[in-house]
C-alpha cells in the first residue's frame, strides 16, 4: 500500500514539473551542443553576457588602448547594450604594457568575472602571453578575440584564438607589393622597433619585397625606449626608400628624420600604420614642429581602415562615433575593436543568444561580415580573417578642424588572406 501511495506521489510530482515546464515554455529554451547533448541555456533566461577586454589603458600604448576600449564599447552601445534578450556587461582591464599583468587580468576575467569571451590585448608580447594562458586551459578555455593583427605563431595549439583583423603578415605584405609595383622602388632600408613586435611587421614586408625582385640594403633596429635616433639614421645606406615602423617613439624619430635631412636622401614609407603614422602622432608633431608634420604628409602606409570610405557600414560608424565622441580623427585604433565587436554580435545572434564556448567559436568562424573596415570572412581551416587592406597617407585638413592631419586612401586590396599577400 505504501508503495502504491509513493508511486502516485511521484507521478503527481512529475505532472506538476511538466505543467511548470509548459507554463514557462516561452521563457526557457534548449539547444543542442556540438557534442550532441541538450542543455538549458542562459540565453533563454536573459542572463547578462559578460565580456572581458584587456588593453594598455596606461603606459606607452595607453592612447591606443583607450581608443580601442571606447571603440568596442561604442559597438555595443549602438545596439542598446543588448543582444536578443540578454544585456551586455563589459569589464575592462589594464595590462599596463606588461605581459604578466595581461595574463593575470585574463585569469581574473575568467575565474572571477565569468566572462564568455575576452577581447584583446593589443601589444604583441601580451598577445603571446594571453594566448598561451588560454591554450593551457584546454577544454576549460573561452574565445579569445584579437582585434588587431595577430602573430601567426600565436595560433599554434590554440583552438580558442580568433584573429578578427587578420594577421601581422597581412598589411606589410600588401605594402611590399605597393612599394615595388606602384611606387617603383627597388632598394630599401628598414628601421623597425627591436624585438618581436618590430620583426612581426618588418620581416614579412622584406620577404615579399625580395620575392618581387627588390633588394634590402640595410636594416636597423632601435630599442623601444630610444630617444635619440641620430646614430641609427646616420648609418643608413643609399636606397630608394626607408621602410619604418617605430611605435611609441615615432614623434621623435620623425622629427630627427626631417631635421637631419634624411628625408632629402630617401623618402619614408610605413610597414604598418599603428602608433607610427596615426593622426594623433601627426598632431603631436604639428604642435611644436608644424614644418616637420607638413614634410611628413603623404607618407604611405598600410591600414585595415579607410576613414574616407563611403560604404554604408563606415558612414554609420562615423555617425555613431561623432555623436558619442564629438570631432575625432579616425584611425585603426578607433575601429579595430568596433569591427571585432560587430563580428561577435553577429555570431551570438546566429546562435540565438547561446554563448557556450565551443558553440560561440564555431559561430564566429562561420560568420562573414562587413564593418567599417570593409568585407571580412573566415576561410575553412583558418581562425584569422581575410580582411580588406587600404594604403593610406596623411593629408592636411582644413584650418579649424580638431586634428591637423587625417588619412586619405591611395589604394584598396580586398580579401587579403591571413597568410599575407603573395608575390605573383
Amino acid at each position: 500500500m505504501k508503495k502504491r501511495y509513493l508511486l502516485a506521489g511521484v507521478v503527481a510530482l512529475l505532472l506538476v514539473v511538466a505543467l511548470i515546464a509548459v507554463a514557462c515554455g516561452e521563457d526557457e529554451a534548449t539547444t543542442t551542443t556540438a557534442g550532441g547533448s541538450t542543455e538549458t541555456t542562459a540565453a533563454s533566461m536573459g542572463e547578462p553576457i559578460k565580456i572581458g577586454v584587456i588593453n594598455d589603458l596606461t603606459g606607452r600604448e595607453g592612447t591606443t588602448g583607450q581608443n580601442m576600449d571606447k571603440s568596442l564599447r561604442l559597438a555595443f552601445k549602438v545596439i542598446g547594450n543588448k543582444i536578443g534578450n540578454r544585456p551586455v556587461e563589459i569589464i575592462s582591464e589594464d595590462a599596463a604594457d606588461q605581459a604578466n599583468v595581461a595574463v593575470d587580468k585574463a585569469r581574473k576575467l575568467i575565474e572571477q568575472d565569468k566572462v564568455v569571451a575576452i577581447f584583446g590585448p593589443n601589444e604583441i608580447g601580451e598577445k603571446f602571453a594571453v594566448a598561451g594562458y588560454i591554450a593551457s586551459l584546454g577544454e576549460a578555455g573561452i574565445p579569445l578575440i584579437f582585434f588587431s593583427p595577430t602573430p601567426p605563431p600565436a595560433f599554434e595549439g590554440n583552438d580558442w584564438l580568433i584573429g578578427a583583423c587578420g594577421t601581422t603578415l597581412t598589411q606589410p605584405t600588401v605594402m611590399a607589393d605597393y612599394i615595388y609595383n606602384d611606387l617603383g622602388y627597388r632598394t630599401i632600408n628598414t628601421l623597425g622597433q627591436e624585438g618581436t613586435a618590430g620583426e612581426s611587421f618588418i620581416n614579412p614586408l622584406v620577404g615579399v619585397f625580395q620575392q618581387l625582385g627588390g633588394t634590402v640594403v640595410g636594416q636597423v633596429w632601435p630599442p623601444a625606449d630610444t630617444s635619440d635616433f641620430g646614430p641609427f639614421l646616420t648609418t643608413l645606406k643609399p636606397a630608394d626608400a626607408l621602410v619604418v615602423w617605430m611605435p611609441g617613439a615615432a614623434v621623435g624619430m620623425h622629427i630627427q628624420y626631417v631635421k637631419m635631412g634624411v628625408i632629402d636622401k630617401m623618402p619614408m614609407v610605413g610597414a604598418f600604420h599603428g602608433a607610427t603614422f596615426d593622426p594623433w602622432v601627426y598632431a603631436a608633431i604639428h604642435q611644436n614642429n608644424p614644418d616637420v608634420a607638413e614634410a611628413m604628409a603623404g607618407v604611405p602606409c598600410p591600414m585595415e581602415y579607410a576613414p574616407d570610405s563611403t560604404s554604408e557600414a563606415n558612414l554609420a560608424f562615423i555617425e555613431a562615433a561623432k555623436a558619442e565622441w564629438g570631432d575625432v580623427a579616425f584611425a585603426g585604433d578607433n575601429v579595430n575593436s568596433y569591427n571585432a565587436a560587430m563580428l561577435f554580435i553577429k555570431a551570438v545572434e546566429a546562435t540565438g543568444g547561446v554563448t557556450t564556448p565551443k558553440e560561440l567559436v564555431q559561430s564566429i568562424l562561420a560568420t562573414a561580415w562587413e564593418g567599417p573596415q570593409g568585407p571580412a570572412f573566415f576561410a575553412e581551416g583558418n581562425r584569422a580573417a581575410h580582411i580588406t587592406v587600404h594604403i593610406v597617407a596623411e593629408e592636411k585638413t582644413p584650418e579649424g578642424t580638431p586634428y591637423p592631419y587625417q588619412y586619405k586612401t591611395l589604394k584598396t586590396y580586398e580579401g587579403v588572406p591571413p597568410t599575407g599577400y603573395a608575390a605573383p
